[in-house]
């Protein structure tokens, strides 16, 4: 009798999960990008979510002649903090292309942030990891005096890019505060949200459609644990999962790749396939590169898994994850 796999250790063989680095521990929680769901507090245009510890009030914010606002909150009981999140537009920021330009913009701006503060180069903390569906994320922590420079003040935050937008959360504490121990600070900085409209992802999912009906492929249903395990995934890797299609098809997996590779970029210029190879359970993937986003593909043997509910006759499992 043939053993099948289940999807769960399917899944866990996919591709390994990025390491969190030190710094996003000690933030807390993994940053989220949703598409549709609440947060404790949300921008006025809808696309941040941050859990303020309470209502935060809006700011003008306008470094160098640009537009921007900032969003802060300040705490008073207890141990005193102040709670930031900046949006600030830069046009010249949507024309980086690549991880290394977005990486240098943004440590431009954060070491200019903290030379404004009088913060010497040396004693400014930096880290990376990323946030996902929008690259690299610089992580950052300095000691800087107080206007009146009687105090020492500690900031912990970081800086990612959003479009045209340089987008900052922060936090001020005494120096000698133990931020790490506060779950007020660790809320805020660890569950910051972007959310996606689906005007920035539907071109992805007509790609998958476009490709899917030049095979053809019959659409089935992802199942749950599917589509939850696998949008973590993308995320430990630093990628956002903006919908998955599950197709079920009668025949092989080689016949199955041979019909995908016949459907070209299913008639969309924009999208360029990629080649394939060796995947867990006697599979196959490959990944489409549609601009800055992308198109995993994968295509399994039923024979090998143990995937119920597909149509009698299926052979083939075919999903297709799209992530930006």
């Amino acid at each position: 009798m043939t053993t099948r796999t289940p999807l769960t250790s399917l899944l866990a063989a996919l591709r390994p999960v990025a390491v969190l680095c030190a710094a996003c521990l000690l933030l807390g929680a993994v940053p989220l990008v949703a598409l549709a769901e609440q947060a404790a507090w949300t921008s006025p245009d809808g696309r941040y979510g941050a859990a303020f510890p309470g209502a935060p009030t809006a700011v003008d914010a306008a470094p160098g002649g640009l537009q921007g606002t900032s969003y802060v909150y300040v705490r008073k009981s207890g141990v005193a903090a102040r709670f930031i999140l900046s949006a600030i537009t830069e046009p010249s920021l949507a024309q980086l292309s690549g991880s290394d330009a977005r990486r240098a913009a943004l440590e431009s701006a954060v070491r200019s942030f903290a030379a404004t503060l009088g913060v010497d180069e040396k004693d400014l903390q930096l880290d990376w990891d990323v946030f996902p569906g929008f690259g690299p994320r610089c992580l950052y922590d300095f000691v800087h005096r107080s206007r009146s420079g009687k105090t020492l003040l500690r900031i912990v935050g970081f800086e990612i890019i959003d479009g045209d937008r340089l987008v900052d959360v922060n936090v001020t504490v005494r120096s000698d505060y133990d931020y790490a121990g506060d779950a007020q600070i660790r809320a805020f900085l660890g569950n910051f949200k972007v959310f996606v409209s689906e005007a920035e992802y539907k071109p992805l999912l007509d790609a998958v459609a476009a490709t899917a009906a030049r095979v053809p492929l019959a659409e089935t249903a992802c199942p749950a644990d599917l589509a939850r395990d696998m949008a973590s995934i993308a995320s430990g890797n630093g990628y956002l999962q903006v919908g998955l299609r599950c197709y079920a098809s009668s025949s092989s997996v080689a016949d199955v790749t041979r019909a995908l590779d016949g459907a070209g970029n299913g008639g969309r210029a924009e999208v360029r396939p990629g080649t394939w190879h060796d995947a867990f359970a006697n599979g196959k993937e490959r990944t489409d590169v549609v601009g800055d986003k992308g198109i995993l593909w994968f295509v399994w043997p039923l024979a090998e898994l143990d995937w119920p509910g597909l149509p009698q006759g299926t052979r083939s499992v075919v999903v297709a994850q799209p992530v930006q």
